[in-house]
């Protein structure tokens, strides 16, 4: 068993080799989460595995133990060689106050792959089944909750920050309701989908993922802060005309691979960090 330690920082890091393609529980990763504890408080960390041919990512099979999230990579993490991504998320009171992108890279092997690829969420739903997915619905079998959860849909909306995470079940449909957390005088929202449209509220820091196209309309008065990752083909930004940008800055040209964080300020002023992933 070869063990990696990964230690969290602001940033994250590119390319770690998390193994073979195929390989299984050969490889496990360490996260030294000291950093988000330092920085946020104690909380509860959410890694989201994106691989080199998915266009979404899943949740990893995890374990947390003080300040260490233990990830036991399995056949399904390196199904496919290439380049991939892996997103820490730490919760802090029931909101997220910290997301880190990592690049993963799986090496080739020289075998050709004869059985079927399997599902990143059968693992999940296997572990959930394990840990007595029984008690989570109304079903007569661990058979029957694993079909019901492959079957079952999810929706989310965001609460205020301070209120209590919510979730419920009808008809097949888990609803999630995530508090916002609050970081340093901000609330933290997270933003779901490729193309999102952002209609600013004042002292909101929105997270956002991989975007392709991304619109954003900050508050007249206030200010706001956006991160997001243009991908491998670069994110669209659109942004009021009235938004004065530094020099350096290019709206209508971002780069491919790199993360942007955008400060905007009383709707006419904008800050820009941005750094390759």
């Amino acid at each position: 068993m070869i063990t990696q330690t990964v230690t969290v920082t602001e940033k994250g890091k590119q390319d770690i080799i998390i193994g073979r393609r195929g390989t299984y529980e050969t490889e496990t990763l360490v996260f030294d989460l000291s950093y988000l504890i330092e920085t946020f408080g104690a909380g509860t960390a959410v890694l989201m595995v994106k691989r080199p041919t998915d266009s979404a990512a899943y949740p990893a099979i995890t374990s947390q133990d003080g300040d260490e999230l233990t990830w036991p990579i399995s056949a399904t993490d390196t199904s496919y060689k290439g380049h991939g991504e892996i997103e820490i998320f730490w919760y802090v009171g029931g909101g997220l106050a910290k997301s880190v992108i990592y690049s993963i890279c799986i090496l080739r092997d020289i075998a050709e792959t004869t059985a079927e690829t399997p599902e990143p969420y059968e693992d999940w739903i296997d572990e959930l089944t394990d840990l007595g997915a029984e008690t989570l619905v109304n079903a007569q079998s661990a058979q029957a909750n694993a079909d019901f959860l492959r079957n079952a849909s999810a929706s989310s909306e965001t609460l205020e920050p301070g209120s209590e995470a919510t979730v419920t079940l009808t008809e097949g449909l888990f609803a999630f309701g995530i508090p916002r957390g609050e970081v340093g005088g901000y609330s933290v929202e997270t933003v779901i989908g490729a193309t999102p449209t952002i209609a600013g509220v004042e002292n909101v820091r929105y997270v956002c993922g991989t975007v392709t196209a991304i619109s954003i309309t900050p508050p007249e008065s206030g200010v706001i802060d956006v991160m997001f990752k243009s991908g491998a083909t670069p994110a669209v930004l659109t942004v009021p005309d009235a938004v004065v940008f530094p020099d350096w800055f290019d709206k209508t040209a971002l780069e491919a691979n790199r993360m942007y964080e955008i400060n905007f300020e009383d709707g006419e002023f904008a800050a820009v960090m941005s750094w390759q992933m």
